[in-house]
């Protein structure tokens, strides 16, 4: 499960522009030290554990998956932030793009193809540990209220929730294709924690 130097690159750069966008209403709210600061933290949380996940899921199926960013959206995240105040993020920093072919050990191509189901389990894998980050940073608020559980909440519910929008590159519109009541179930279980 190796990393090419453009995925780290994407990867970083996607963190980073995501930690702004995010943290623009936390710079209002806490000031630019403590705000950036949690939005980075947060944010490297999430957006690190969802992209391996998918990774860790592809390698289990024999498919390689790999993150890109999209340049717009990235663009797109950092003005929308600024431009509501820090009230509305678009969070679609780039995808993971999932190898059609299987590889065997060393990375040797086989002939089998990854199938539909394969495809919405990996994509499944990212949300699905975002939600699961949201609920354990329910839980901890629930035993000790400290605002860096809340945001840390919210804002896994929120990339849970974006991913699973059903449109292709999002994870969701490969989930949709491949089974709708696990779509229905995932995105419901993100809307209600990101509410």
């Amino acid at each position: 499960m190796s990393f090419s130097q453009t995925e780290i690159r994407d990867i970083a750069v996607s963190t980073i522009v995501l930690a702004m966008a995010f943290g623009y209403g936390l710079i209002q709210e806490l000031g630019p030290y403590a705000g950036l600061s949690i939005a980075f933290v947060v944010v490297g949380i999430g957006f690190l554990a969802h992209e391996l996940m998918h990774r860790a899921a592809a390698h289990r199926f024999g498919a390689v998956a790999e993150y890109r960013a999209y340049p717009f959206g990235l663009l797109l995240a950092l003005v929308l932030s600024v431009a509501s105040g820090g009230g509305f993020v678009f969070a679609a920093p780039g995808a993971v793009y999932i190898s059609h072919h299987k590889t065997g050990r060393w990375h040797r191509s086989m002939d089998e193809r990854i199938s539909v189901e394969e495809s919405g389990v990996i994509s499944l894998a990212g949300p699905l540990t975002n939600i699961a980050l949201a609920v354990a940073f329910l839980a901890l608020n629930a035993l000790v209220p400290f605002s860096i559980f809340k945001i840390a909440a919210q804002v896994n519910a929120f990339l849970a929730l974006f991913n699973l929008l059903p449109f292709h590159p999002l994870d969701g519109g490969k989930i949709f294709l491949w089974d709708r009541k696990v779509w229905a179930f995932a995105f419901i279980a993100a809307a209600i924690g990101w509410l």
